[in-house]
């Protein structure tokens, strides 16, 4: 007997000025306004998590548990192609954060005469995290000494992921195993 637990996560964020015409630029500016400010933030939080338990006695026991959880997160902020930005101050964020609780995620209480108990977890994670500047793309920023204008350009993988497994093994001959594996295939955080 056997408990098996899965879960999958897949996103896609995309925050983005379009791509001009090569012929003729998109020209954007904001230098004549109040704040003068261009901000643009592609944010993404995955929040994933499990609970299990498994519970057996007898002569001959033995049960165990496969745990796997899949997350792919792709997150973007982008200016296209052939774009003119003229502005007081650029800020640019591209924010991927991955969430798994601490605690106890899984549980086993097993006992017999002859027991044994594994219990196996697998997380993988793939993560792309780009702040791009298209081709033929150009960002001014405009100031002076007094008041210079920021320019700001982020890309950022936050992982909080956690895993714990209890197993409580008993028995004339008892053995127990648990095994974790979490894997970060894909890890880019970028600007380009």
């Amino acid at each position: 007997a056997g408990v098996e637990l899965e879960t999958t996560h897949s996103s896609n964020v995309v925050a983005e000025v379009r791509d001009g015409i090569s012929a003729d630029k998109s020209v954007i500016n904001l230098t004549g306004g109040a704040t003068g400010s261009f901000t643009i933030e592609a944010d993404n939080v995955t929040n994933f998590n499990h609970t299990g338990r498994i519970g057996n006695g007898g002569v001959l026991s033995g049960t165990g548990a496969n745990i796997d959880h899949t997350v792919t997160a792709n997150v973007t902020a982008e200016v296209g192609d052939y774009v003119d930005l003229d502005a007081k101050s650029i800020q640019m964020d591209a924010v991927n954060k991955i969430v798994k609780p601490s605690g106890t995620h899984f549980r086993g209480d097993q006992g017999g005469v002859i027991d044994g108990t594994n219990v196996d977890s697998d997380i993988d994670i793939d993560l792309t995290t780009k702040t791009i500047i298209g081709d033929n793309s150009t960002l001014d920023v405009t100031g002076d000494k007094l008041a210079p204008g920021a320019f700001s350009l982020n890309a950022l993988n936050d992982l909080e992921v956690y895993e714990k497994i209890n197993l409580i093994s008993g028995g004339l001959v008892a053995g127990a195993g648990a095994f974790v594996d979490i894997d970060l295939t894909t890890n880019i955080a970028a600007v380009e």
